[in-house]
């Protein structure tokens, strides 16, 4: 039998103590070595809490160094869950400080985790009845608001509030950029965040220690724009007040600087305040400046008039019949405003005639025009530093209909943004050269270190310079006589053009809508300021001359007296007449051409005013042959030449003359002509003696220079 040897249980307990002893010490191992780093985190959570901290987003500066836009220190709340030992009283005490639902603050404080965010950037009052409330749990030992904290926080402001909306944008909750400058430039803006780094000693109680603070936040970088806070303050008053007397659904004005592109005023309405998210509703938002698209219509005569000059098809002499206000192009029909005769191609682009809009829009040819549409920007996006930009509308000419040259001559069928709209003006107030447009100066860093910097840049030349002076010139007659009267400024010389155009309304199913819009230089030469106007859909009058242009009228005289450059002396044009007291004979400019009057009593040393609508003079006043003072104004009154005295008169002799002089002759007598041929006039029907009245018809027969003989040629 064999016996039991007591060795064996010592030695089994011995290996067992070893296995014990082995297991202990790797699974020490395991968690001082191999998982040292897990269970420090843990650690580390359970005694220290992350207190995030937030940087200031960089500011956004007009062009002088006023503040569009610009963070504040505020606060916000939070809270740690596991710390807080009655959730209902805390929600209640949180839902009376910060003006929060009961309810959502309760849902907060049930979440399952170590922090929850109760509310972001609160306001000062909203901060001060929490903190006053955090001193009276504490003081009473109630234990309500334990684990509440409030954190500093930063809250963005706007100064000029909606006057600058559209340009400067917004910043979401999140504190990211979402519309405009915010939005483009947000990387930049941005604030690197940090941290605070909080600990905790065996009672709970936060203790800050050498490693609390963790990371320092970095602000973000400043924006310096080129736009000027007086001058989009101005419009945006001006614009504000326009809108709610002629009740429009919408509205723009953008003012530029020609030489340089640089945009000085962008304002749209409706608008919004950009620090108060409750007035950001859906569509006042849209910059409409460059987002929305509409049929410019007169204003866009413009690239009519630059492609028929700078091709050399006419010029401001040569005639053209109006056809009285009815035009038949084919199985189309044009109209005017009002009704005109023969007028010069400068008192077609006064009186806005599209009817001879169309004639020109047919001799340009669909290439050409085609060529100067593209070449004055339309159809393609400015290139400016804001979100969103239409490209507006220009069909190939292939798409073209029957109808779209002559109908796209006086700016319908075609599509364009206020921007695009401005920058084509500002082309030709900067003699032809198209800039890119600038909205930014530059991107630096607080302590003045440049990021990024902007310079004017020239994008192409659009047309000539002495075709750019003799458009100005059109554009300051369209003022002084045309439909533009309205915009007219005592102290300074103003150039520019009205616009008003059809838009289709889906609830009458018709064109029953308007867009009225004005365009203008400030001044005519030497242009230092391009002032775009745009009203969507005027409930009342709707014709720009007297919708768009008093608005222009307004923003340029309040402008006018601000002192910044660039409008500041030598800007302004004071008007004077030297003193003469010698008396003069006024001259008979009756029956004349506006622009042959004026030149005939100028020269005779007097002023003139116009009035009424018409291309021939009807009534002075000094009477002709009478003695008046050098300077005296002569007002002369305007009207239709199918509206005046049907006088008689001798028909000269038009042969040999230019076709050019010879229009001028008949014009002079108010007869009309009707052509035949090319070159030099080598007949005519009646012939020279006959007598003629105003509004019958000469046709004259030309033939080249080298098929004349036995011609005079005068």
């Amino acid at each position: 039998m064999r016996t039991y040897d007591p060795r064996h249980r010592i030695r089994h307990i011995a290996l067992a103590c070893v296995a014990i002893w082995v297991v202990f010490f790797l699974r020490l191992f395991q968690l001082q070595i191999i998982s040292h780093s897990h269970y420090e985190k843990q650690a580390l959570t359970q005694h220290n809490r992350r207190v995030p901290l937030s940087g200031v987003r960089g500011t956004i500066y007009d062009r002088n160094g006023v503040i569009l836009a610009q963070d504040i220190r505020t606060c916000s709340v939070c809270a740690y869950p596991p710390q807080i030992r009655n959730r209902a009283a805390a929600a209640r005490e949180l839902s009376t400080a910060l003006g929060i639902p009961y309810a959502k603050v309760l849902r907060q404080l049930g979440k399952k985790a170590g922090y929850v965010s109760i509310a972001k950037k609160i306001s000062p009052e909203a901060e001060a009845r929490l903190r006053e409330a955090k001193q009276r749990d504490a003081k009473l030992c109630a234990g309500k608001l334990d684990g509440v904290d409030l954190i500093d926080d930063t809250r963005r402001i706007y100064p000029l509030g909606r006057a600058v909306c559209h340009v400067v944008g917004i910043v979401n909750p999140d504190g990211r950029g979402t519309e405009g400058i915010e939005a483009e430039f947000d990387s930049y803006l941005t604030s690197t965040g940090g941290w605070f780094i909080l600990a905790q000693d065996a009672k709970g109680e936060d203790v800050v220690t050498a490693r609390s603070l963790v990371k320092q936040p970095r602000p973000g970088a400043d924006v310096v724009l080129t736009i000027d806070a007086n001058y989009q303050t101005i419009a945006a008053s001006c614009l504000r007040r326009a809108m709610d007397e002629h009740r429009a659904t919408a509205g723009s004005v953008v003012m530029i600087e020609p030489s340089s592109g640089e945009i000085l005023a962008m304002v749209n309405e409706p608008g919004f305040d950009p620090a108060v998210p409750q007035t950001w509703k859906k569509g006042v938002l849209k910059n409409r400046a460059v987002m929305d698209q509409f049929e410019p219509g007169s204003t866009f005569k413009l690239v009519t008039l630059g492609a028929v000059l700078e091709e050399d098809i006419a010029d401001s002499t040569t005639m053209f019949y109006a056809e009285n206000g009815v035009g038949r192009f084919g199985q189309f029909r044009v109209n005017d405003t009002s009704k005109h005769g023969w007028v010069s191609l400068k008192e077609f682009f006064s009186v806005s005639s599209n009817i001879v809009a169309a004639k020109l829009g047919l001799m340009i040819g669909k290439e050409r025009f085609y060529r100067y549409c593209r070449a004055f920007g339309f159809g393609a996006t400015t290139g400016i530093d804001l979100p969103g930009e239409a490209s507006g509308k220009l069909r190939n000419t292939e798409d073209w209909s029957q109808r779209s040259l002559f109908t796209m001559a006086y700016g319908q069928e075609i599509s364009v943004t206020a921007l695009q709209l401005a920058m084509a003006y500002a082309a030709v107030a900067n003699d032809g050269v198209m800039m890119r447009p600038m909205l930014v100066k530059r991107v630096e860093r607080d302590n003045g270190s440049k990021l990024r910097q902007w310079s004017p840049r020239e994008r192409r030349r659009v047309l000539s310079e002495g075709t750019c002076r003799t458009i100005k010139e059109f554009l300051a007659d369209a003022v002084e006589r045309g439909t533009g009267r309205s915009a007219r400024v005592d102290w300074c010389r103003i150039g520019g053009k009205t616009g008003t155009a059809q838009k289709y309304s889906p609830v009458t199913r018709s064109y029953s809508l308007f867009v009225s819009s004005f365009a203008g230089l400030v001044p005519a030469e030497n242009t230092r300021i391009v002032c775009l106007v745009v009203l969507d859909e005027p409930a009342q009058e709707h014709l720009a001359a007297l919708v768009a242009a008093p608005i222009f009228k307004e923003v340029v005289e309040t402008v006018g007296n601000c002192s910044r450059a660039p409008l500041s002396p030598p800007f302004a044009e004071i008007p004077f007449v030297v003193k003469n007291d010698a008396e003069l004979r006024v001259p008979d400019v009756r029956l004349l051409g506006e622009d042959e009057a004026t030149k005939d009593l100028r020269k005779a040393g007097f002023d003139v005013h116009f009035s009424g609508v018409g291309s021939r003079v009807v009534s002075q006043e000094p009477a002709p042959g009478t003695l008046a003072r050098a300077g005296t104004d002569v007002k002369l009154r305007l009207a239709e030449t199918d509206k005046l005295a049907r006088a008689e008169g001798a028909l000269p002799d038009l042969r040999g003359l230019s076709l050019r002089d010879a229009l001028r002759r008949l014009s002079s007598m108010a007869v009309k002509a009707s052509v035949k041929g090319s070159g030099v006039v080598a007949g005519q029907f009646p012939p020279a003696g006959s007598v003629v009245r105003q509004g019958d018809c000469c046709v004259l027969e030309c033939r080249p220079v080298t098929d004349l003989q036995g011609y005079r040629i005068r």
